[in-house]
């Protein structure tokens, strides 16, 4: 996962990531099948497909395809570039590796049901980027998938981020600090989620907020009930020196109050 800022290098990173995995032996002996991919098959297009092909050195091309949007190498390995508003065009193939770009713009769920499917038979690996965005449909989801990666929890996900300022001169940095709402430069140039859709507290961050907590028996146990149907939640929670644990959260689908 990489929530980086605007012009922060990250998808030039990811370009060079691409094509560096065409010429690496993959973990079944044979060519490898990598996409470059981003929320709409246009955008695809502008943001990958003339850079990929300015990046290759034209004695590894076999052939290139400017229909299909394929470049496939001597020894035989094919990137795509590949527009996500139709999910189903990476689906019926194995891929060894992926770039989805803009991650926040693409359609909920496309994670889950499409891209993490297409990986699974090669154990394929993907590079999630993007700029956080209050506004779009995905949000909430890459917004999930980053603290996931963040807390460590997981072995399979990595976190990488940092601001624009990395990249950009200083007199541009401080000029959009001046003119943009603060939250707006924090997104758009820090690569953080500043909107907490669907979140009691707007402030809420993992990092600082959220810790692994045992039981207490000493401590009493509150049982709180939200009455919703679908899903109904029911939190497990004991109070200590200010502080809220959450010891366990029991959700049940199409219940009945």
């Amino acid at each position: 996962m990489i929530p980086s800022g605007r012009r922060s290098g990250k998808t030039e990173l990811a370009k060079r990531r691409l094509i560096e995995h065409l010429c690496r032996p993959t973990r079944h002996g044979q060519p490898g099948r990598y996409f470059a991919a981003a929320p709409t098959y246009d955008q695809a297009k502008r943001i990958f497909w003339d850079d990929l092909k300015s990046l290759i050195p034209k004695s590894w091309i076999r052939t290139k395809n400017e229909t299909e949007l394929r470049i496939v190498t001597n020894e035989g390995a094919q990137l795509w570039v590949q527009g996500l508003d139709v999910p189903q065009r990476i689906e019926g193939s194995p891929w060894d590796g992926c770039v989805i770009d803009e991650l926040a713009n693409c359609k909920p769920g496309i994670w889950d049901k499409h891209i993490r499917p297409a990986l699974a038979d090669r154990i394929g690996w993907a590079w999630l980027i993007g700029v956080p965005d209050m506004d779009a449909p995905g949000q909430t989801e890459y917004e999930n998938l980053v603290n996931l990666a963040r807390s460590g929890l997981d072995p399979e996900w990595a976190y990488f981020c940092w601001p624009s300022a990395d990249i950009l001169p200083p007199e541009e940095l401080e000029s959009a600090r001046r003119r943009l709402d603060p939250r707006i430069f924090q997104q758009e140039y820090l690569g953080q989620f500043v909107v907490a859709r669907g979140k009691a507290f707007i402030d809420f961050d993992w990092a600082t907020h959220v810790k692994p907590v045992p039981y207490d028996p000493a401590l009493p146990i509150c049982w709180a009930l939200d009455f919703n149907i679908d899903p109904m939640c029911s939190g497990v929670i004991q109070h200590h020196k200010g502080q809220v644990r959450v010891i366990d959260e029991l959700c049940l689908p199409d219940t009945d109050t």
